[in-house]
């Protein structure tokens, strides 16, 4: 399925703000506790690629032309831990440094 022109500007969006985020601080946080939710948002984030398949994976909300739908590992317990990895990251990185321009 090709991607729709809303979908490739989410995309760029969900880029932009990312790259914001990472070069506006420090990766990772000197907290411990907020580095270990860094380091184990990695770890759900690897794992829930593993558990995808590569041949599956898309960064457009569109699913691929005969995707499997896959419903073990993390996916058994959260509809999608990619960004539920991406979240608890660069929130844990946000917490650790809070400024309003990074907010924004």
């Amino acid at each position: 399925m090709k991607a729709s022109h809303y979908s490739r500007i989410l995309v760029y969006l969900q880029f932009f703000c990312l790259a914001w985020l990472l070069l506006n601080g420090r990766i990772f946080s000197e907290n411990l506790p907020l580095l270990l939710v860094q380091i184990l948002s990695l770890l759900l984030g690897i794992t829930a690629v593993v558990v995808m398949k590569l041949p599956n994976i898309s960064i457009f909300p569109e699913p691929k032309e005969n995707a499997e739908f896959v419903q073990s590992g993390p996916y058994a317990l959260v509809r999608n831990p990619m960004y539920l990895s991406i979240v608890l990251f660069f929130g844990a990185q946000l917490a650790a440094e809070f400024d309003e321009m990074r907010l924004i």
